[in-house]
Order: C-alpha cells, then sequence, then structure tokens
C-alpha cells in the first residue's frame, strides 16, 4: 500500500514538471526578443592641417608653364605642380598644387559666348550651378562673400569648403579685361592658413600671358610646341598627336579627314619657289604640284606648296606644305587630306569644314622667336603609336 501511494506521488511530481517545462517553454515564445545593444561607431578623428608657412616672402611665382591649347603662359610657385590641364571651348584651365601645404592655385581663362560687357554681367556668370561645377571634388562648399567692383569690372568670392573632415577656404577673383576674356584666379587653402591665401591669390593676379599670336583661333584647339625645333602649331582638338614628341618627327592625325606631319631638316633652305617645289617632290615623287605661295610666320619667311597625288588604289588626296626657312635649317609641316583632290592655297571654292580647319590649322604653324613660350615646357602625355609619313 506504501509502495502505491509512494509510486502516485512520484507519478504526480513527475507530470507536474512536465507540466511546468511545457507551460515555460510556450510563455518565452510569446516574450518579444530584445537585440543585444548596437555597437557603437568609433569617431574618426579629423586629419590635421599642416602648420602655415612662417615666410610667405620665400613664395616666389617664377616657375613658367604653356597651357596645352597653346593659348596662354603662366607663372607659377615654386613647389607647387602643374595638374588636370582642361579646355572645354570656352573655359582654358589648369590647377598648380602643392600637396605639402594642401594649397592650390587655379587659374584659368574664361571667353563667352555671347561676350559680356559690365561687372553685374560678369558676376552674374558664377551663379550657383557654375560654382558648384568648379567645387565639385570638394563634399560640399558655401559661399562667404561677393564683392563687384564696376570700375576694374572685377568679382572677387570667398568660400567655405568641406574634404575629408577638413575646412579650407578659398578666394575667386575673376576680372572682365578689354580683350573680351574672363581672367580667372582661385587659391584653395586649409581654413588654419588665411595669411598664406590672402598671398597666393594676390601673387597669382596677372600671371597669365596670352600667345598674342594665336588670340583670334579657335579656343578649344589644342597646341603642339617644340622648344628644341623653335615651332609651335596649332590643332583641331580631334587631331591627335600619334607619334613623336619635341624634338622629333611628329605624326598628328584625325582619324578618317587627314594626318599632319611635322619635322625639320638641318642645313636646308628653300630660297625660291622652284627650290619649294623640288623640295616637296624630292620627299612625294608623284606630287602633282598645283600652286607655290610664299608666307611670313612670326619673323620666319618660306612657302606653302598645295600639292595632289593618289594612293596605289587610285584614291585622291590632297597634300599641302608650309617650308619655314629658321637661319640654316627648314621646319616644315605636311598635312595630307584623303580622298579630296582641292588647291589649299586656293580653299574658296569648298566650305568643307575639314578643308576650312586645315586651312586654318596651317595658318598657325609658326616659328616661335619672341612669342615668350617657356623654355621648359609642361606637356600633355601623348600617345606614340607608330605611323608613317602622310
Amino acid at each position: 500500500m506504501d509502495s502505491t501511494r509512494r509510486q502516485r506521488r512520484y507519478a504526480i511530481i513527475a507530470i507536474s514538471l512536465v507540466v511546468v517545462m511545457v507551460v515555460t517553454a510556450v510563455a518565452q515564445s510569446f516574450i518579444p526578443l530584445t537585440p543585444p545593444p548596437a555597437p557603437q561607431p568609433t569617431q574618426a578623428a579629423a586629419p590635421t592641417f599642416p602648420p602655415p608657412p612662417a615666410d610667405l616672402s620665400a613664395i616666389v611665382f617664377e616657375e613658367e608653364y604653356l597651357h596645352p591649347s597653346g593659348l596662354y603662359t603662366a607663372q607659377y610657385p615654386v613647389g607647387w605642380t602643374p595638374t588636370s590641364p582642361s579646355n572645354n571651348g570656352t573655359q582654358v584651365q589648369v590647377n598648380f598644387e602643392n600637396s605639402g601645404l594642401q594649397s592650390v592655385v587655379e587659374v584659368y581663362v574664361d571667353v563667352p559666348v555671347p561676350p559680356i560687357t559690365t561687372a553685374t554681367e560678369l558676376s552674374n556668370r558664377f551663379d550657383q550651378n557654375t560654382l558648384a561645377t568648379g567645387w565639385r571634388r570638394y563634399i560640399s562648399w558655401e559661399e562667404t562673400g561677393r564683392e563687384i567692383d564696376a570700375a576694374t569690372n572685377t568679382v572677387t568670392i570667398d568660400f567655405e569648403l568641406q574634404l575629408r573632415n577638413q575646412t579650407f577656404i578659398a578666394r575667386h577673383v575673376a576680372q572682365l579685361r578689354e580683350d573680351g576674356w574672363v581672367y580667372v584666379t582661385r587659391a584653395v587653402t586649409p581654413a588654419n592658413a588665411s595669411p598664406l591665401l590672402f598671398d597666393l591669390i594676390e601673387k597669382a593676379q596677372g600671371i597669365i600671358t596670352p600667345v598674342a599670336l594665336f588670340r583670334d583661333t579657335p579656343v578649344g584647339w589644342n597646341g603642339f610646341y617644340s622648344e628644341t625645333d623653335n615651332i609651335v602649331i596649332r590643332h583641331p582638338n580631334n587631331w591627335v598627336v600619334r607619334d613623336g614628341a619635341a624634338g622629333q618627327p611628329v605624326t598628328i592625325e584625325a582619324p578618317g579627314q587627314g594626318t599632319l606631319f611635322i619635322d625639320s631638316v638641318e642645313g636646308v633652305n628653300v630660297a625660291d619657289e622652284a627650290a619649294a617645289s623640288a623640295f616637296v617632290t624630292s620627299r612625294r615623287a608623284d606630287a602633282n604640284v598645283l600652286s607655290v605661295v610664299p608666307v611670313e610666320r612670326n619673323g620666319g619667311s618660306g612657302f606653302a606648296v598645295a600639292y595632289t597625288f593618289r594612293t596605289s588604289e587610285g584614291e585622291p588626296q590632297t597634300g599641302y606644305a608650309v617650308l619655314l626657312n629658321d637661319g640654316d635649317d627648314l621646319r616644315t609641316a605636311t598635312v595630307r587630306l584623303t580622298n579630296l583632290e582641292i588647291d589649299l592655297n586656293e580653299p574658296q571654292e569648298t566650305i568643307l569644314l575639314t578643308v576650312t580647319d586645315t586651312v586654318a590649322m596651317m595658318e598657325t604653324f609658326n616659328l616661335t622667336d619672341g612669342l615668350g613660350l617657356p623654355v621648359t615646357v609642361v606637356a600633355e602625355e601623348e600617345a606614340t603609336e607608330e605611323e608613317s609619313e602622310g
């Protein structure tokens, strides 16, 4: 009897424990889970700026730069590096950067179309959209002041810029000059270097010098300059340097349109039209010379020889050689246009853009005497695909 009661008691206790466990499990399923606390991100420390230079007189604008467009030269500070030259057909720009001082001097010429004539129009040109484009490398920017000087047609704008948890300050000075171009200088420095900012912007005024020879040529064109050969030429931006460099024969090509070949011949001059014609046929025996015209280019004299020929497949080709005597040497620029037969000394009979651009391009082929181009040129990196002479 006692054994039976004991077994019944154990059974009741076991059943009760099972019931408690089931109820507890069911109850826990209705209790919302509390997620563990999210880890808090560690606040990144803002990078520190370098100390401002103590001696601003040591910053001197003595380096010379020729913009790849060939439109202007600019002086820039010793210790700064030219970067990011650009040309969108209206603005021709370059930056000079000093990574140690985290500072930038930017210069450009702006050629408004249609032209502007007043300081108010100049100020309106630098609206929010234009300024936002100019400061696109920064996370945010804010205009902090603007002054318009009607007497000098100058607009000065101050800014605060944010980049990589750092605050920079900038000043933008734009001046409309008598030639109709807008000359812009901008300086950017760390926020702790306002004396450096004001020093740079003051020294940067007037550092741009237009190359007068090319003042009326298309803004969007590029330039090729060889100090060694004493030659310079501007060309449409779809004509690309394919082979060679300053001091070497150079090939510039517009695919499907034509090829320009530039070189120098030491110890050779062309004294008259007959000599110019003979020089061309010595290089291209099948050339049919159409005309020879004397030319004067920036103190150099020579001849322009127009000719035609045909390829081995019978396709017509137009050739044009400008030969300039330079002391005891000869500087030459020879262009070939495909699928055309025309006298490029008498191009008035056509309105083809290829022809008019080619004639205008060849008119820019000049000696560099007296142009004030820098002795050491900062040039764009050029392609080096091998091309044959046209």
